[in-house]
C-alpha cells in the first residue's frame, strides 16, 4: 500500500491523499496476468483524530474513476468489475510487455465533485516457468 500526500492542505484545511493498494510497491507483476489495484481517497481530518490512531474516513468520501492510464503502453488499465463497498475504485492492470511504467489515475469525489490525480509505479516482467527441465543426457 502506498500513499501520496498533498504537500499543501486543500482549501478546507484538510490533507487529502490517494492510497494505492493491491499491486506491491517495488514488486514485479507478470505480463498478461491482470492485477487488481485499489485506489482510495483518504482525508486526514485532525478535528476527528484525537488519538494516535490513523484517521481513515474513506467511507465518507466515495470516489469514481475519471481516467487511468499506463505510460509508454507497458500496460492496459480498466475499471474492474469487482465491487467495492468502501467507496474505493478497483482497477485491473494488465502488462502488455515487460518494463517499468507509471500508472496515472484521476478520480472524482461522489460527494462534492472535487477531483484528484496521482501516480503509482508498476513493473511488469515476463512469466518464468516454475522449473526448467534439462534434456536427458544420452550415454554412448
Amino acid at each position: 500500500m502506498a500513499c501520496a500526500v498533498s504537500p499543501v492542505p486543500e482549501a478546507n484545511g484538510y490533507s487529502v491523499q490517494l492510497e494505492f493498494g493491491g499491486a506491491p510497491l517495488g514488486g514485479s507483476l507478470v505480463v498478461g496476468s491482470p492485477e487488481i489495484v485499489t485506489v482510495r481517497r483518504i482525508e486526514q481530518r485532525m478535528d476527528r483524530c484525537t488519538t494516535n490512531v490513523a484517521c481513515d474516513p474513506t467511507t465518507e468520501t466515495p470516489i469514481a474513476l475519471v481516467s487511468a492510464t499506463c505510460d509508454d503502453g507497458v500496460c492496459t488499465v480498466s475499471e474492474s468489475t469487482t465491487a467495492t463497498s468502501d467507496g474505493s475504485v478497483a482497477l485491473e492492470a494488465s502488462g502488455a510487455r515487460s518494463g517499468s511504467t507509471t500508472l496515472r489515475v484521476r478520480v472524482r469525489s461522489l460527494l462534492d465533485g472535487s477531483e484528484w490525480d496521482d501516480s503509482y509505479p508498476l513493473t511488469f516482467k515476463s512469466a518464468t516457468p516454475a522449473f526448467v527441465r534439462a534434456p536427458a543426457m544420452i550415454q554412448k
